[in-house]
């Protein structure tokens, strides 16, 4: 036997041959650290995404809640003794001229009635009543041929000594019956 084939003893080979076809230990896909931290950017990213939805849900209820009020005339200096301009048109503009129409939109009996008293006490007399589509309107809104824009700044005016919320639209028909429509809020 030379040293070669005494190195190489049955014993030696078999622990050689088991050693070989022995199965490895398999290491995991993802271990503690990798879970670890894809749970963590899946939180973030909740998170993250979470407060985008909310911020933008609380932009539009802001977006809602504000308040559009009518431009107010620019007032110009004028010289004394001379009346105003808006004065000498309000002058020639008579209550009674305007064909109203005034529809309840809050829901709540007899608001329409309140209204038209309330006019009628200011001086218009041409006054029709009814009930809005809608009856959920939050703030009181005024509906006025072009034709009669120049009444607009007046009613405003005496609508809000009553009324808080008014807002006014340009907005009805040249054909409708009435000049202005008043849409009475809660």
């Amino acid at each position: 036997m030379t040293i070669k084939e005494s190195a190489k003893t049955p014993e030696k080979e078999t622990q050689t041959a088991m050693a070989a076809s022995a199965p490895a230990k398999i290491q995991p896909f993802f271990d503690k650290t990798m879970v670890a931290i894809f749970a963590a950017l899946f939180f973030l990213t909740v998170m993250v995404l979470g407060g985008i939805y909310v911020s933008q849900q609380a932009f539009k209820v802001v977006k809602e809640l504000q308040v559009c009020e009518c431009p107010s005339p620019v007032c110009s200096p004028v010289p004394p003794n001379q009346p105003s301009p808006a004065a000498s048109a309000s002058a020639n503009l008579r209550k009674t001229d305007l064909q109203i129409k005034v529809l309840n939109g809050s829901g709540i009996a007899g608001s329409a009635g309140k209204m038209v008293a309330y006019l009628q006490e200011l001086g218009y007399t041409h006054i029709e009543t009814g009930n809005a589509e809608d009856q959920n309107y939050l703030r009181t809104e005024v509906q006025i041929k072009a034709s009669k824009e120049p009444y607009l700044a007046g009613l405003i005016e005496d609508i809000e000594k009553k009324y808080a919320s008014v807002s006014a639209k340009i907005s009805l028909p040249e054909e409708s019956q009435n000049d202005v429509m008043i849409i009475v809020a809660k």
